[in-house]
């Protein structure tokens, strides 16, 4: 059976853009925040004990800089324009939206995706994928058949496992974002 995790990035915005050093790629390309940066840290110890035999971050500087901080090991790692944030206006958020060009290219875009990276995984493949909200939404859409809405948290979990047919164990998992009510409760847990 093989297992990916889905983890939306940290919060993004203006506050660091004078501390970091890149070339953004649109006007949606933002560094993270420091709350953005301390969300991905806390990630980073729900991770310590997997290893994973691939795993994928948007080119977004948001998906790369939480990637970095999760500080995971794995045999691969790719860092993926396809996997950029899907407008969500285009999946229905904004019901007003009617640019059904774009919509196509998006989709297009979430296939390709499980083609070439989702749909090759073999056996016990443990697999990480640190992308946007909206990406994920969709992409849980296309592997299970079910909408999850349209609100993920900052650094939420999404845990699928695919054993002849796609399933999820836990959606939009943050605990990690709060103090433990138990301090030894250091993993995810699902519901």
């Amino acid at each position: 059976m093989s297992t990916v995790y889905l983890v939306r990035h940290g919060e993004a915005g203006d506050e660091r853009i004078n501390e970091v050093t890149y070339t953004p790629k649109n006007e949606y390309d933002k560094p993270l925040t420091r709350l953005g940066l301390t969300q991905a840290e806390r990630l980073r110890s729900v991770f310590t004990h997997l290893n994973f035999s691939h795993s994928y971050s948007s080119d977004y500087l948001r998906a790369i800089e939480t990637f970095d901080q999760l500080n995971v090991s794995a045999a691969k790692h790719s860092v993926l324009s396809e996997i950029r944030e899907i407008f969500c206006e285009c999946i229905g958020k904004n019901l007003g939206n009617t640019d059904l060009a774009e919509f196509q290219r998006q989709k297009e875009r979430v296939q390709r995706f499980i083609d070439n990276h989702l749909l090759t995984l073999a056996g016990n493949d443990q697999v990480i994928v640190v992308a946007h909200g909206c990406f994920i939404l969709y992409l849980l859409k296309k592997l299970t058949g079910k909408s999850f809405g349209h609100d993920m948290a900052y650094t939420g979990v999404t845990k699928l496992t695919y054993n002849g047919s796609w399933d999820f164990e836990f959606f939009n998992e943050s605990a990690h974002l709060f103090e433990p009510v138990d301090p030894g409760i250091t993993r995810l847990v699902c519901c």
